[in-house]
């Protein structure tokens, strides 16, 4: 959260109020997306503007005796397009 709000705040600010346009900020936010790297690493975006370096953790419920629990069943790693169950 602390990397996106950062990406907001260098698009209002590159675009200094001046623009009412949401194609005009899009361009904007993708493009300081993309020139941005912070406490996560690099913020770039893919074509459907996800994170395109992200990594996920998949979780599914299991139930032990009488009672449900999460627990971590694959994981993806963005960095190198790799997935993998666990």
């Amino acid at each position: 959260v602390y990397d996106a709000g950062c990406v907001l705040a260098n698009t209002l600010a590159a675009t200094a109020g001046n623009t009412t346009s949401f194609s005009q900020l899009k361009q904007e936010f993708v493009q300081q997306a993309n020139s941005y790297s912070g406490a996560t690493g690099p913020t770039t975006l893919n074509a459907a503007g996800d994170r395109k370096t992200g990594n996920y953790d998949f979780w599914r419920i299991t139930k032990v005796g009488n009672n449900s629990r999460w627990q971590k069943s694959a994981y993806y790693d963005g960095t190198n397009d790799q997935a993998s169950r666990l």
